[in-house]
């Protein structure tokens, strides 16, 4: 008899995510040590740090057209 199971998707706040993505980034700790240390798959901080790079691309990029249009 088999019995279904099903894994439980975690859930992490933003803030848990940014200080993870900081760890990475800011303070150059290697991936596989921060997934260690926070017990979160390498994947998704991986993930992370990407999603964190494209916010970071759309910010900056709105911020030089709103600059540009208002020196126009």
């Amino acid at each position: 008899m088999r019995k279904d199971t099903f894994i439980q998707r975690k859930n992490y706040s933003i803030e848990f995510k940014r200080q993870a993505v900081s760890l990475i980034l800011v303070d150059m700790q290697p991936v596989r040590l921060v997934s260690k240390q926070l017990e979160v798959h390498e994947n998704t901080l991986y993930r992370w740090v990407a999603e964190y790079e494209q916010y970071l691309v759309i910010f900056l990029n709105s911020f030089i057209v709103s600059d540009s249009l208002s020196s126009s």
